[in-house]
C-alpha cells in the first residue's frame, strides 16, 4: 500500500510525462476513446488495498543499490534475482537473517559476486523477464540496447547444484547458451517470456506487436524454427507474458490481452484462421508486468500505476495496489517466489542509476483480497 508522500509523487511524475508527451497537448480521436474506455473499465474493478514491503531500494548513504528500470525476477531457494537494464542482479539479506523469504523481513541488497554486469556485457547487458524451469536451468529475455544489441536475444541459464556460498567469490551459474543464434533474434530487443505447457518458449518484443514460438529451448542449433504465433495489432510492443494453464494472458504497450481464449495457441502457427489473435481484457493504458498464482489469478501492472488482479474463471477484475510509479515503455519486474508473495518493481526515479525499488505484498495478504 502506498503512501500520501509516494501518491503526490506519482502525480508529479504523471504530470510531467503528460507535458512531455504531443498527446498531453493534442489527443486522435482514437486515444480518446481508449481514453473513455479506460475510466469506464477503472469503475468496474473492484476496489482493495493489498499492503507491501520495500524488499529493495537505494538509500542509506548509497550503500544500497536497487535495480534500474527492474524487469524481470527469479527465485531459487532463498536467494532472488532482478532483471534490469543493467543485466541480473542478484540480492541478499545479511548473515543474521538467513531465510528473509519465511521470516517476512525483507532489507536486500546488492551482491556482485551473483550478478551479472551490463559493463562488460556478458553474456548480456539489459535483460527482460526470467523465467525459472527449475532451481537449475533458467531462460532469459535480453532486450540489450548497449554495444549494438549484439548480445541481445533469449538465454538459457544454467546455476549450479547446489549452490555456492553467496560470500565467496565462487559465480552461481555453471553455464549460459543462447537460443536460435543465427535467426537475429536481438534485433527486436526481446523482451517478454513465458514457457509454455509444450515446453516451448513464447516471446515478445519491444520493437514490435509479434508473439513468436521457440519449439525447443532446450535445443542450441542456431537455425532452430522461430514460428510466428500471432500478433497484437493495435499495440506498439509486448511487455510481460505469463501463462495461466493453456491460456497465455499479455501485457502489452495498449492493454492486458489473452492468447488462445478461444482456441489452443500451442497448436497455432502463422495465426491461421485468427488462432494467434488475442482477445482484449482491459485497455487504455500500457501493461507492463504480468504473472499468474497457479490459483486461477493473474495479476498485471501498468503505466497507470496500479496492480490488478483477474480472477480467470470469474473475468472480474480487483484492484490490489495503486499509487505505483512504472515507467512506460519497460517491462516491469512482477513476479512469484517460492512461497507465494508477489514482488513488484518500480521506477521512482527515472532514467537514473540505481533508481528503481522492488515491493514485497505477501501472500497471505493476497489471499484476503475478495
Amino acid at each position: 500500500m502506498t503512501t500520501s508522500n509516494e501518491r503526490s509523487l506519482t502525480l508529479v511524475m504523471l504530470f510531467r510525462d503528460f507535458q512531455s508527451k504531443s498527446w498531453g497537448k493534442k489527443m486522435n480521436s482514437r486515444k480518446s476513446v481508449w481514453s473513455v474506455v479506460f475510466v469506464l473499465m477503472l469503475a468496474t474493478v473492484a476496489a482493495a488495498q493489498v499492503p507491501s514491503h520495500i524488499a529493495i531500494e537505494s538509500g542509506n548513504g548509497g550503500s544500497v543499490f536497487a535495480p534500474t528500470n527492474p524487469n524481470g525476477f527469479l527465485n531459487i531457494g532463498r536467494y532472488v534475482w532482478v532483471s534490469d537494464s543493467k543485466g541480473i542482479l542478484s540480492f541478499l539479506t545479511d548473515a543474521s537473517n538467513p531465510r528473509p523469504l519465511e521470516t517476512g523481513i525483507y532489507d536486500f541488497n546488492l551482491n556482485s559476486n551473483w550478478s551479472i554486469d551490463n559493463n562488460v556485457c556478458l553474456p548480456f547487458c539489459s535483460a527482460g523477464q526470467v523465467v525459472k524451469v527449475n532451481d537449475t536451468m533458467a531462460f532469459v529475455a535480453a532486450w540489450d540496447h548497449s554495444m549494438g544489441g549484439r548480445n541481445g536475444g533469449l538465454w538459457m541459464i544454467q546455476f549450479q547444484s547446489p549452490l555456492p556460498d553467496p560470500n565467496t567469490s565462487v559465480f552461481p551459474f555453471a553455464g549460459a547458451g543462447k537460443l536460435v543464434g543465427n535467426k537475429g533474434l536481438g534485433g527486436n530487443q526481446p523482451t517478454s517470456l513465458a514457457i509454455g505447457p509444450d515446453g516451448a518458449a513464447y516471446f515478445g518484443n519491444l520493437k514490435n506487436n509479434n508473439l513468436l514460438r521457440v519449439p525447443q529451448p532446450t535445443n542450441f542449433d542456431p537455425n532452430q524454427n522461430v514460428i510466428s504465433v500471432g500478433v497484437i495489432p493495435s499495440s506498439k510492443s509486448i511487455f510481460a507474458l505469463a501463462f495461466n494453464g493453456g491460456q497465455l494472458y499479455a501485457g502489452a504497450s495498449d492493454g492486458f490481452y489473452v492468447f488462445g481464449a478461444s482456441s489452443d495457441i500451442t497448436q497455432c502457427s502463422g495465426n491461421a484462421n485468427n488462432c494467434g489473435m488475442p482477445k482484449l481484457l482491459m485497455g487504455g493504458t500500457s501493461v507492463n508486468g504480468v504473472a499468474a498464482d497457479g490459483l486461477g489469478h493473474v495479476y498485471f501492472v501498468g503505466s497507470s500505476g496500479v496492480l490488478n488482479r483477474y480472477n480467470v474463471s470469474a473475468r472480474t477484475f480487483t484492484r490490489a495496489d495503486s499509487g505505483l510509479i512504472i515507467e512506460a515503455g519497460h517491462t516491469s519486474t512482477l513476479g512469484f517466489d517460492k512461497d507465494g508473495n508477489l514482488w513488484l518493481g518500480e521506477q521512482p526515479v527515472a532514467d537514473l542509476p540505481n533508481g528503481g525499488r522492488v515491493r514485497v505484498y505477501l501472500a497471505a495478504d493476497l489471499a484476503r483480497l475478495p
